[in-house]
């Protein structure tokens, strides 16, 4: 999984805001370029994926996002053991933040 960057902008937003980027990161799987644009109305819900030990370090190898509308992935391969997190009631997710060096090594989300 070869993650380039992860921009966040505000639901319904337009360039007023900043971006946030950071990358690349990723291993030699593959190199795969996704921008996701939301709908106005549309707000991620949902994140799950799957890690793995490489070489003595937990990687990220998989990842999908799930919006109120559609699901986005997923991008890398499912290998490995699961994880989610899930969204509470009337809250979406606003941002992400990780840690990563050749590969990432983690994946968090800021709620709103």
């Amino acid at each position: 999984m070869n993650i380039r960057e992860i921009c966040t902008l505000p639901t319904g937003t337009k360039a007023q805001f900043s971006t946030s980027t950071a990358g690349p990161w990723g291993g030699s799987d593959g190199a795969l370029t996704k921008t996701i644009t939301l709908a106005p109305s549309e707000t991620i819900k949902q994140v799950y994926g799957t890690t793995r030990t490489v070489e003595g370090d937990t990687v990220v190898t998989s990842l999908t996002l799930v919006s109120n509308l559609t699901t986005y992935g997923p991008f890398g391969k499912a290998n490995g053991t699961a994880f989610c997190s899930q969204v509470q009631d009337h809250k979406t997710i606003a941002g992400f933040f990780a840690r990563a060096g050749a590969s990432v090594n983690a994946l968090g989300v800021y709620y709103a």
